[in-house]
């Protein structure tokens, strides 16, 4: 007698990408920026003729305001420098995920779900694919015999046109869950 139950047994999660793991830099190119920086004693004079100094490393801004005794000033620092900046500025390829959960009305069945993340943008397409079967929307109830075993794809697309897949194998266990639980009925 066979019955018909689905327990998961997760036989490994294989990312399906020939070259490029999900959430992977790509097309990275180096930027150079130059920052202008002020330093020095930038000094200014309140009444009666006080002189007001205040000394900097690096300034990202060509004068401060100093106060005493209720007056104020402006005092600008008397030397600038630049300094180089150097980024790497990628596109992130978007991640394949597949999640197996249980059917919350029926404890004997699986779904299987694909969704995606894609840090520097969106996901715009979603597939699911069952040994190599593509199906209708992003999840799937997978039922079968004891033993039966699945192979579930997910393939995701960003906004930059980057994919990513992963490949998740199924095999299903006999299991009669109780009507009592844990519990002896």
């Amino acid at each position: 007698m066979k019955f018909k139950s689905l327990v998961l047994l997760v036989l490994g999660a294989i990312n399906s990408s020939i070259v490029i793991a999900g959430d992977e830099p790509v097309n990275c190119a180096t930027q150079t920026t130059y920052t202008t920086y002020w330093y020095g004693p930038a000094n200014c004079t309140i009444p009666p003729g006080d002189l007001l100094v205040h000394y900097s490393d690096k300034s990202y801004v060509p004068s401060l305001v100093l106060r005493k005794n209720g007056f104020k000033c402006t005092a600008f620092f008397p030397y600038s420098g630049t300094e180089e900046n150097v980024e790497t500025i990628c596109d992130y390829t978007p991640k394949a995920t597949i999640r197996i959960r249980p059917d919350p009305t029926d404890t004997t069945y699986k779904y299987a779900d694909v969704w995606g993340t894609d840090r520097d943008g969106s996901i715009v397409s979603q597939e699911l694919w069952v040994d190599g079967v593509k199906q209708n929307g992003s999840s799937v109830l997978l039922m079968g015999d004891i033993g039966d075993t699945f192979t579930v794809t997910a393939r995701v697309r960003d906004n930059d046109g980057y994919t990513d897949e992963a490949s998740q194998g199924v095999t299903l266990r006999g299991e009669n869950p109780s009507p009592c639980g844990d519990h002896e009925c």
